[in-house]
């Protein structure tokens, strides 16, 4: 990964927040009661686990760069060189809008499975192939989403390839589900340990 700030760190167009809440909203169902939550990727604030915070008994997010203030006394935000993830912790991980990203996902997607209880769920969302023009166009013609973001895109993936990674990552064919969101435009994955 090339960029040094946060998702949210600085002002973002307008769309961005639409989008994050979209993401967010296929979370929403898998997050039980009293489980503990990683977020990788968490945003400069850690919004998705703010708006947990009263469902879980504990949530972490990582990201390069993490607010200081204290959002909820069950969470941690944690800046990624800082970070150093217990094994087999973690209920649910989360990485939303991370994986087209980084140049290795399988470092990362390999520490997310280390850190799963087993039975535990990886959720993780990344725009398909056929997104690319679209979110090129809507971040530098039009302007109304992160240029940062798109500029640092390394990879986009169809269900195939992400379903590989995943695999290569540890986790098991017949626990992974794909399905696409936003038109076709986004992938949804939930991997079981």
């Amino acid at each position: 990964m090339t960029r040094k700030i946060s998702h949210f760190q600085e002002k973002e167009p307008f769309l961005e927040k639409f989008l994050q809440l979209l993401r967010f909203r296929k979370i929403f169902p898998y997050v039980s009661k009293k489980s503990k939550v990683l977020d990788i990727g968490c945003g400069y604030n850690g919004a998705l686990l703010s708006l947990v915070s009263s469902r879980i008994s504990e949530g972490m997010g990582i990201d390069i760069s993490v607010s200081k203030n204290i959002i909820a006394n069950n969470i941690k935000l944690i800046s990624q060189r800082n970070a150093k993830l217990p094994k087999n912790y973690f209920d649910l991980v989360t990485c939303l809008a991370v994986v087209e990203h980084l140049e290795n996902p399988r470092i990362l997607l390999t520490k997310a499975f280390d850190a799963l209880k087993k039975k535990g769920k990886l959720i993780l969302t990344t725009p398909t192939p056929i997104a690319k023009p679209i979110l090129e166009f809507l971040a530098f013609k039009l302007k109304i989403i992160s240029k940062q973001e798109i500029e640092d895109h390394k990879k986009y993936y169809n269900k195939m390839k992400l379903k590989d990674l995943l695999i290569s990552c540890g986790f098991k064919r017949k626990g992974i589900e794909i399905k696409s969101f936003v038109f076709g435009l986004n992938t949804f994955a939930v991997a079981k340990k």
